[in-house]
């Protein structure tokens, strides 16, 4: 039997960030049966209660991915 994966372990599974890439748009766009947004204000609302959080997790995102130029250098 595997662990119970978290939140943050998903983040950092390759698939699973793979299918938050192609879902993340339009789970935003989501309207529930009045037109009103689904998900985008709780999400917006999360991340603008958390900036420091969102900030961190934003650097350290992008770092991973210009890592390899870095590190091509000449």
């Amino acid at each position: 039997m595997y662990p119970t994966p978290t939140f943050p372990d998903y983040l950092s599974n390759f698939d699973a960030r793979e299918i938050l890439h192609v879902t993340f748009g339009s789970v935003l766009m989501e309207r529930d049966a009045q037109g009103r947004p689904r998900f985008y204000d709780r999400f917006i609302g999360l991340l603008r209660a958390n900036p420091e959080a969102y900030a961190a997790n934003l650097e350290h995102h992008f770092l991973r991915h210009l890592k390899p130029f870095v590190e091509a250098k000449p």
